[in-house]
């Protein structure tokens, strides 16, 4: 009898300690979700304040925002004309220049090669007893 009874008190006292450290989990468990709940608690306060002050900050600068955006579009107004203008004037340019070379390519074409030849070799002939006395 004395043995069962030695078997039963070790039996509840291993129960006990098996008791007592499934708590002693729980508790370190129940710790670890308390820590966790309170950074993500923490975390999330630090997300709405900064976005709060995010929010301030663009309703602040929204009027100067406004004119930064009012100064690109004449900026981007200004530049379409200058592009326009510069494409005009490159047209005429380019028109211009078109018609001013053909007009030199046609001078060209009524030289008469022969005479110029003609004029340069009696100009040869009148230049060469001057240059042989001048030496």
């Amino acid at each position: 009898m004395s043995d069962n009874y030695d078997k039963k008190m070790k039996e509840t006292g291993s129960e006990k300690k098996t008791e007592t450290a499934a708590s002693g989990n729980a508790s370190d468990t129940e710790k670890k979700l308390l820590f966790w709940s309170r950074v993500t608690g923490i975390s999330a306060m630090a997300a709405a304040l900064c976005l709060m002050v995010a929010a301030f900050a663009l309703i602040s600068f929204a009027p100067q925002v406004r004119e930064l955006l009012a100064g690109f579009e004449e900026i981007s107004a200004e530049l379409k004309d200058m592009s326009t203008e510069i494409t005009r004037v490159l047209r005429s340019l380019n028109e211009q220049g078109l018609s001013e070379i053909y007009g030199t390519l046609d001078n060209i074409q009524q030289i008469d090669i022969q005479r110029l030849n003609d004029s340069i070799d009696s100009l040869y002939r009148i230049i060469d007893p001057l240059a042989s006395l001048f030496g």
